[in-house]
């Protein structure tokens, strides 16, 4: 069945159109590079930070990066939202855990495929040797970044199955991470979750309370996935009956 699954993401027009935005969004840099200060936190950046910004930093994540991943989700959705796939399974705890191992393994393809175009771009510069220098940060971030994509993709499914619409789940989950975005533009508190995408080197004193913060929001979501579905599952066997 994964095999099936993933044969159908390689497929899907959804892939195709995201992966060729990226490509396109990345190739800009090659023919202006001055064009990666736009999306970074200092005004005169190093190469390989404004290169890692362009993709992960909080303009970039949240007016590009985010609304794409929420695109490359939907044959996620339409995968497990289908019928056929659901009666598959004889347990709700069982098709409900696949698909939050599924959205880890999503998570790994698509921030592995945005650094990859990060280092694509690293390398024609002659830049890859300072992401080998600075690989703790990088690995860390990685490994952030994996979670905070992982827990996004279990929040657009969660809100997705409260509301009954994708762009309900979509707003709902973009809610949170935008909203450090909006808090320090209005004087409101922050509470980092932006951070989990747009980790900085001067952010790492706070990586272990963000790392452990996605962890518990994963940990509780999928928890509360699972009696959501639970309980939809049991009001349509009433229905039936």
């Amino acid at each position: 069945m994964l095999r099936y699954y993933f044969k159908m993401r390689f497929h899907a027009k959804e892939s195709k159109i995201v992966a060729l935005l990226l490509l396109t969004y990345s190739s800009l840099a090659y023919f202006n590079p001055n064009i990666l200060a736009l999306t970074s936190w200092e005004t005169n950046p190093k190469f390989y930070l404004a290169n890692y910004a362009g993709f992960f930093f909080w303009f970039a994540a949240l007016f590009l990066i985010l609304p794409l991943y929420a695109i490359y989700l939907q044959p996620n959705l339409r995968y497990f939202q289908n019928s056929n796939i659901i009666y598959r399974y004889k347990k709700i705890s069982t098709y409900w855990m696949v698909q939050v191992g599924i959205s880890f393994l999503e998570s790994i393809l698509f921030v592995s495929f945005l650094y990859l175009l990060m280092l694509m771009r690293a390398i024609f510069f002659h830049q890859f040797f300072r992401y080998i220098e600075n690989g703790s940060f990088f690995m860390k971030s990685y490994i952030l970044q994996v979670l905070a994509f992982t827990l996004f993709c279990i929040l657009f499914i969660f809100w997705s199955n409260i509301f009954k619409k994708p762009i309900l789940g979509f707003a709902s989950a973009y809610l949170l991470f935008a909203y450090d975005y909006i808090a320090a533009n209005v004087g409101l508190p922050q509470i980092y979750m932006i951070c989990a995408i747009s980790l900085r080197p001067k952010d790492v004193a706070i990586y272990r309370p963000v790392f452990v913060m996605v962890l518990t929001l994963i940990f509780v979501f999928t928890v509360l996935g699972f009696i959501v579905l639970k309980k939809q599952d049991q009001n349509q066997k009433v229905v039936f009956e």
